[in-house]
């Protein structure tokens, strides 16, 4: 919220997206996890960045062995 031309600090939507950027991916996709998140009574937001966390984590991790594999090489 901006009153007299200055921005809020309590502003919820600034507040959400401090230190955020925009991520854009396959409609089909989004669809997916926003199912997944309604199915098991979770935020949308949280599912998605807890999805790409893991999936970022264990890629960097190539040392240690996983149950799951990512390909990045053949994308």
């Amino acid at each position: 919220m901006i009153k007299d031309g200055v921005l809020s600090f309590d502003d919820p939507i600034y507040n959400e997206r401090n230190g955020k950027k925009a991520l854009w991916i396959d409609r089909n996709l989004l669809e997916k996890i926003k199912f997944l998140s309604r199915s098991k009574g979770k935020n949308f937001q949280n599912v998605s960045e807890y999805i790409l966390a893991l999936g970022v984590n264990t890629a960097e991790n190539t040392n240690k062995p996983s149950p799951i594999v990512f390909d990045i090489d053949s994308l």
